[in-house]
């Protein structure tokens, strides 16, 4: 099957200019014939949302302010919303639109992260040119791929030069940072990868001393290349993106990108040789003392950098422009690979499995990006359930901005379904506030004319070297 076919909406133009949003000729519609369910007549006036106890406090207060009440069953809400994976699944009313997709909780996990944008990759055909070079050091279906897989790391450290670059050993099994081992270039550490791994299986098995803990703490490893050449904050301190899309429906799949922040080491003037304290070489996530690190500031460092330094982007244009751009290209990239695991889903799963079959799915999603002195960017992980939470100034300001909108996008498309299965959805007419489509039915947003400068590109060793066991 190839990729699109699942869900795949019809799109019809009568131009001869490129397919997408941008197109005042595009149509966006669901491929059923068959109705959705519709709303019950006490919900058709009522903006109702049931919130999981762990995000009802910020949540709550956000949707109230659009005009939503939070309901304490969830049979009486029109909009179901869990941040995190309710275990067990949720008996939903066939008309309600749920927070969740279905491949959303292993995306998050790195190494199968990896793994499933390397299989859409190769069916589609798309360079990864986003991801530093990474090696799977681990299998999870087997140990005896363990030492084959080893090999070839081993061969690129020995035979092509990688004792003398640093890497970043990383433990899916683990999170916050605790998962992480560097491995500096020509260190004791880079040259006993082993000795590191079990040092980090030990770790994640002492919050958990099981057999099926030490399974999953000692199966998850994976190695990449570290980016030596970052851009650092005003005062040089290291740091990184927390962006955030929206996946507004899958059934046709609509998807936005939405400007986030920057999580911001402690440490001025950041050192990427100086090995004496690691600590150092994490960004923080919460508990910083800056607040002036949302997405304005990031493009005020960003073009202050392009100018002092006379960065030149290819293809040429503003700096900041250039950024975005490979950031909704990666983010619509991840999309695709989604959407491709979902549909290997769905042709391999157990015909008793009925996990994948509620067409109604919405979820919010975080993206952790990494931005170089070139202005490259590149992708670190995703957040399936990104923090939300207004500590303090600037964490309210994102709230606001990244969560304000959803249920009104949500909404537009259920009312628009219900009235008229082949309803074109796009454009929406609900507040999008800051949202920008990266993805609507079989188009999706790509960064034409960039290349990537070839001394800066990922090293993608021969044959599949990125997560490859051949």
């Amino acid at each position: 099957m190839t990729i699109g076919q699942h869900f795949a909406p019809t799109i019809i133009s009568s131009s001869t200019r490129a397919l997408g949003p941008g197109n005042t000729n595009f149509i966006l519609r669901s491929p059923r014939t068959a109705p959705f369910s519709p709303l019950p007549a006490t919900l058709q006036k009522n903006r109702t949302v049931y919130i999981g106890r762990r995000d009802f406090s910020t949540l709550a207060l956000l949707f109230k302010a659009q005009g939503w009440t939070r309901v304490e069953q969830m049979e009486d809400a029109r909009v179901v919303y869990f941040s995190q994976r309710p275990i067990p699944e949720p008996a939903l009313r066939p008309y309600q639109r749920y927070s969740r997709l279905p491949p959303s909780h292993e995306f998050p996990n790195k190494k199968r992260m990896f793994e499933g944008l390397q299989d859409w990759s190769d069916a589609a055909g798309q360079p990864l040119w986003f991801v530093p070079e990474t090696f799977r050091l681990t299998d999870s279906q087997s140990s005896k791929n363990n030492q084959p897989l080893m090999e070839m790391f081993r061969k690129r450290l020995y035979e092509q030069g990688g004792l003398d670059q640093t890497w970043v050993l990383k433990n899916a099994a683990l999170d916050n940072g605790e998962g992480i081992t560097f491995l500096p270039a020509q260190s004791h550490a880079l040259k006993n990868v082993q000795e590191a791994m079990d040092n980090s299986t030990a770790k994640c098995v002492e919050k958990n001393p099981t057999a099926l803990q030490y399974q999953s703490c000692s199966t998850q490893f994976v190695v990449q290349r570290y980016v030596d050449n970052l851009l650092t904050w005003f005062d040089g301190e290291k740091f990184d993106l927390r962006f955030y899309w929206f996946v507004a429906s899958i059934d046709p799949w609509i998807v936005y990108s939405h400007d986030g922040f920057a999580r911001v080491s402690a440490q001025k003037h950041f050192d990427a040789t100086d090995w004496s304290t690691p600590q150092n070489h994490l960004t923080v996530h919460s508990g910083s003392a800056l607040q002036n690190v949302t997405h304005e500031f990031i493009w005020q460092r960003v073009r202050a950098f392009a100018t002092k330094h006379n960065v030149t982007t290819r293809p040429a244009m503003d700096p900041v422009e250039h950024v975005r751009n490979q950031i909704k290209h990666i983010l619509s990239s991840v999309v695709a690979a989604m959407r491709y695991k979902l549909t290997t889903r769905q042709n391999g799963k157990n015909e008793n499995d009925k996990s994948d079959e509620h067409p109604n799915n919405f979820a919010l999603f975080g993206v952790d990006l990494m931005l170089d002195q070139n202005l490259d960017v590149y992708l670190i992980e995703v957040q399936h359930a990104p923090d939300m939470g207004m500590y303090d100034s600037y964490r309210a300001k994102m709230a606001q901005q990244v969560l304000s909108p959803i249920l009104g996008m949500v909404e537009e498309i259920q009312n628009k379904q219900e009235l008229d299965p082949s309803a074109n959805l796009y454009p929406l007419d609900a507040n999008v506030g800051l949202y920008e489509v990266i993805t609507a039915g079989d188009w999706r947003y790509t960064y034409r004319g960039y290349r990537r400068q070839e001394q800066n590109q990922p090293l993608q060793a021969q044959a599949r070297s990125i997560l490859s066991t051949t």
